[in-house]
């Protein structure tokens, strides 16, 4: 009699793979141990249809699991698993798997987290060795990129820890100490009396400052806005500078620099001439083409600049 029948398990209650895409093989490497987890525990509570409050029971408990402990169903479910984590590990993930009792998935998961996702110990303190001397780079195209990948490692410590989360200090402390000049300097100047999310939008502010502007009139990280298979014709001020759209439309011959055309098609006439837009940004919005004491978004509350914060 095979050996799944015997502790159960039909041959039609064995999991069905070919319905679904199975997660690549865990190979023992601890940097991809939080993402296998996380795929594999979906894949198992789908194909093997086990909750993922068994799962979780089985990663923390402190005790050897035994077959003989588990109930008829459970002991069925077990030798799913078994047979679902051969096809799923290799290397000295399988080594451990192998130091399971024989046929019992259920113990051999939780080997596996006690081994790599340990929730103390060396796993938790490699990964706040990652966090803490983590390279943001020195390509500002990339920087926000390289935060976003920082604070994913926080996000796994902080759901590792059993006691308490990363201190808004401490990452204020790393992000400032990453940065390089002169945002290094800005960030020393701000941090103190702000919280870690307040510090990280300097960051996004000055990214999106130190961006250069294209010809349409954007900053490179902007998406292009197309119509007909064409840029669209943008009205702001520094596309109008950039196109000469300045002076008014009329008849007879134009006057200096900025005239435009009249309907016969020669130079138009004395059309008043508009002043060109401010070639900077503004300190309140961030935005192009004005000055902070004529940008829309101005409100008298508590008005602070956009870059320095000051008043």
């Amino acid at each position: 009699m095979p050996v799944a029948q015997s502790m159960g398990v039909s041959a039609e209650a064995l999991p069905d793979v070919k319905a679904f895409g199975r997660p690549p093989k865990f190979d023992g490497c601890s940097e991809a141990w939080p993402d296998w987890s996380f795929v594999s525990s979906a894949y198992i509570v789908m194909v093997i249809n086990v909750t993922p409050e068994q799962l979780e029971y089985a990663e923390n408990s402190p005790a050897v699991l035994k077959l003989h402990d588990f109930s008829p169903g459970i002991r069925a479910k077990a030798v799913q698993l078994w047979y679902l984590l051969t096809q799923l590990v290799s290397g000295s993930a399988l080594k451990v798997l192998r130091q399971a009792e024989r046929y019992n998935g259920i113990e051999a998961w939780r080997l596996l987290h006690r081994r790599f996702g340990s929730r103390g110990g060396k796993a938790i303190t490699g990964l706040l060795h990652r966090i803490m001397t983590f390279e943001f780079g020195k390509d500002l195209h990339e920087l926000r990129e390289k935060v976003s990948e920082w604070e994913l490692l926080i996000v796994e410590y902080d759901s590792r820890h059993e006691v308490e989360t990363l201190a808004d200090d401490v990452k204020k402390a790393i992000l400032i100490g990453g940065m390089q000049e002169p945002l290094k300097t800005q960030l020393e100047m701000q941090e103190e009396g702000v919280s870690y999310e307040q510090l990280r939008d300097q960051v996004e502010n000055f990214v999106r400052a130190r961006l250069p502007w294209t010809q349409e009139g954007r900053r490179e990280d902007e998406p292009s806005v197309k119509k007909n298979g064409d840029a669209m014709d943008i009205d702001t001020p520094l596309v109008a500078a950039m196109k000469g759209k300045f002076g008014g439309k009329g008849k007879g011959k134009g006057k200096g620099k900025y005239a435009g055309k009249g309907k016969s098609g020669k130079s138009a006439g004395k059309g008043k001439q508009q002043p060109l837009a401010f070639p900077g940004m503004c300190h309140k919005c961030g935005e192009f083409g004005h000055r902070a004491w004529e940008c829309p978004h101005w409100t008298d509350e508590d008005w602070t600049c956009w870059l320095c914060g000051g008043y």
